[in-house]
């Protein structure tokens, strides 16, 4: 998130999408589609499968439907019965990640990727773990060889994206965000994180153009979209679309400071000094001791007497 709101300062921060509960052979992508949760006794088992596979497939019903201590039960069994098999070891590091034992997660992710250096599932969570730790270098190679083994891999690339902002590599993280994009253009938040990149850089334009998009593909929901295309109109002296935009932070967030500050910034810019005070005054009655607020208060004010003055001499 690229916040440059009058009154604050940029802040990047990293945000790693992933889910660390993955659980299906096959990677299930971004986050938002909703999983099927299966209770654990109707489900048939093919009487034909070996018994360590069985309990894995037991092991996942039981870590979707939140029941944890019996899936990792389920996978140490399996481990105990195929101990030369990364899936389980790559389960059981998941289900220890969700529970929040991120160590015991790492220990067993390691072990599935010694065991099967392509194992896609363990690569890209161990690189969420070594992020978490920042371990940035170490996180982005297993993100790297995750998508190496599969190119359509979206929680992988976004987490790399990310990684790659975090370390400065910018240029990097607007491409992988572009292929995102390409790979599924309806997830509104590639859209944002790439729109932030732009700005961040300087590229007013496509900045624009992907906040707009994000609030399009997502309407209501995206405040700080709203809110930087604010910032960017205001900047370009586009009182008229600025306003829209604050005001539409504002519709969703009543109690968004920056949003408050703005409009009275853009007020006072056009000498509208009564509108300009009002937005101050609500920005203070949020965040009463905010400098700049006072500050821009005390402008208002003098320049409200000034007009006074100049009204009596008239």
């Amino acid at each position: 998130m690229i916040s440059t709101g009058k009154g604050g300062g940029k802040k990047i921060t990293l945000i790693l999408l992933l889910s660390l509960l993955t659980l299906l052979p096959v990677v299930q992508g971004c986050r938002g589609k909703k999983k099927t949760s299966i209770p654990v006794e109707k489900v048939e088992f093919n009487p034909e499968e070996e018994p360590w596979h069985v309990a894995v497939e037991v092991g996942i019903i039981a870590a979707q439907n939140g029941h944890y201590d019996r899936a990792i039960a389920e996978f140490r069994r399996s481990i105990s019965m195929k101990p030369d098999n990364s899936l389980p070891y790559s389960y059981l590091g998941l289900v220890y990640a969700k529970v929040g034992e991120t160590e015991r997660a790492r220990t067993y992710l390691e072990k599935a990727v010694r065991l099967d250096p392509k194992n896609e599932i363990a690569l890209e969570n161990l690189g969420v773990l070594l992020a978490e730790k920042k371990d940035y270098r170490r996180a982005m190679k297993c993100l790297e060889m995750a998508l190496e083994i599969n190119p359509r891999n979206i929680n992988a690339r976004f987490n790399l994206a990310q990684l790659c902002k975090v370390l400065g590599e910018t240029s990097r993280s607007i491409e992988l965000f572009i292929e995102l994009i390409n790979l599924q253009p309806e997830i509104p938040a590639f859209h944002y994180h790439l729109a932030s990149l732009y700005q961040l850089k300087g590229f007013t334009e496509q900045a624009l153009e992907e906040y707009a998009k994000t609030v399009e593909l997502s309407p209501g929901r995206y405040t700080e979209a709203y809110y930087q295309l604010a910032t960017i109109h205001h900047a370009e002296k586009q009182y008229d679309e600025a306003r829209a935009n604050y005001i539409k932070v504002i519709e969703i967030d009543g109690h968004h400071l920056q949003a408050h500050i703005g409009l009275g910034d853009l007020f006072f810019d056009q000498a509208d000094y009564n509108e300009a005070l009002t937005y101050y005054k609500k920005a203070l009655s949020i965040s009463p001791d905010n400098r700049y607020c006072i500050n821009s208060l005390t402008k208002v004010r003098n320049a409200l007497n000034r007009e006074g003055a100049e009204q009596q001499k008239n």
